[in-house]
């Protein structure tokens, strides 16, 4: 699922506000009795998952205790994942499936975050929940317990309602002294400043009015570094990409081209690091393949079906449609198979080298001749 959430911070006697003249007409403001809720977060240990706008986390008080949290390019609007499991064992689908954040690193405790919530819930008459309004308590808690900070901080989430909803209650919240910055997750203020660093692999930039032929390589290959990383977790959730796209395709286009600026710019990098990294590419376009072909055919059926009547389009579209559900669980596992190997596809690594932090202008991995000015 989809998170849309808004954070404010307030001062230590700062009283919630009426929130009914937000209310959709027929719709009602109901509180909820006190919770705590004690949350343990992990993450590697230079932070890899957070310095990505990445959570992993583990929340004693929640019915399905173990969230995912992944960044959708939105402030404050994330994909949401939780599964159920006891909290000394992290589930291996979730690991799995921020693979391309940790690549292989270790994941252990980072961070305990004990938060008391009031909340208040915004329901239509039907008692449809719309939006929630929390005023969080937050005490950051060492290995044995102890107190080593604390913060509060009010949080409005859009639940069944639109963002107009949102909208109101924002306008009643800051009129009240409540003051809205920019979204930091619990754990990133727990974790402080080491949690807001750069994260490894740094997303593209404008290129310069006369860039060096260094720079054009480092830009065009973190690009595409940075579209195979927002594309794979959703392609192991199967989650939509707009309405006319699929993860599944913005994954293999991203590996095509990939392979393409590391052939092109081949006398400006490595070979003994580009060329590993292309046949990687290369699998991993391969094992996509078959699961965008499905896709394919299926949108092909799915087109026959809305001509004129013929009397094999049903058998055809239902044998598309077998293929194309059974194609995206054998493209996953093959993605995976390198995990579970004890890799991190072909990112991980040397390979991550691809887009990771090093001053505008270096082309990686290069062979210390792209200083000169890109022609």
């Amino acid at each position: 699922m989809v998170e849309e959430e808004r954070k404010f911070t307030v001062e230590a006697g700062w009283l919630l506000p009426d929130l009914s003249p937000a209310v959709p007409a027929s719709g009602s403001v109901r509180a909820l009795a006190p919770a705590t809720l004690v949350a343990t977060y992990h993450d590697t240990v230079d932070l890899r998952l957070a310095r990505a706008g990445v959570s992993l986390r583990y929340r004693e008080g929640d019915e399905v205790p173990w969230t995912v949290k992944l960044p959708t390019g939105s402030p404050g609007v994330r994909h949401e994942i939780s599964r159920a499991g006891p909290a000394d064992v992290l589930p291996a689908e979730l690991v799995e499936l921020v693979t391309v954040f940790h690549r292989g690193a270790a994941l252990t405790p980072a961070a305990v975050v004990r938060t008391v919530r009031h909340a208040q819930e915004i329901v239509d008459e039907a008692g449809r929940v719309l939006a929630e309004v929390v005023d969080d308590q937050v005490t950051v808690l060492d290995a044995e317990g102890a107190t080593t900070g604390a913060f509060r901080e009010v949080e409005v989430e859009r639940k069944a309602g639109d963002g107009a909803l949102l909208d109101r209650l924002t306008e009643l919240l800051r009129d009240a002294g409540a003051r809205g910055g920019d979204f930091t997750p619990k754990h990133v203020r727990a974790l402080g400043r080491a949690a807001t660093a750069e994260p490894d692999l740094v997303a593209p930039d404008e290129l310069p009015a006369d860039p060096s032929a260094a720079a054009v390589v480092t830009e065009a290959v973190r690009r595409e570094v940075a579209r195979l990383l927002a594309h794979d977790p959703l392609v192991r959730l199967r989650a939509p990409v707009g309405d006319d796209d699929t993860a599944v395709h913005q994954m293999r286009v991203a590996c095509r081209r990939l392979r393409s600026d590391l052939k092109t710019f081949g006398p400006l990098v490595r070979p003994a690091w580009a060329r590993p990294l292309r046949t990687e590419l290369k699998w991993l376009a391969d094992a996509l393949g078959a699961a965008r072909d499905a896709e394919v055919l299926r949108q092909a059926g799915a087109a026959s079906t809305r001509g004129p009547p013929v009397a094999t389009a049903g058998r055809h579209t239902e044998e598309a449609g077998r293929r194309r559900d059974a194609a995206p669980g054998r493209a996953r596992r093959a993605v995976a198979h390198r995990t579970q190997a004890g890799q991190a596809g072909p990112l991980g690594g040397d390979g991550g080298r691809a887009g990771a932090r090093r001053g505008r202008g270096e082309a990686g991995p290069g062979t210390g001749e792209g200083a000169e000015p890109a022609r």
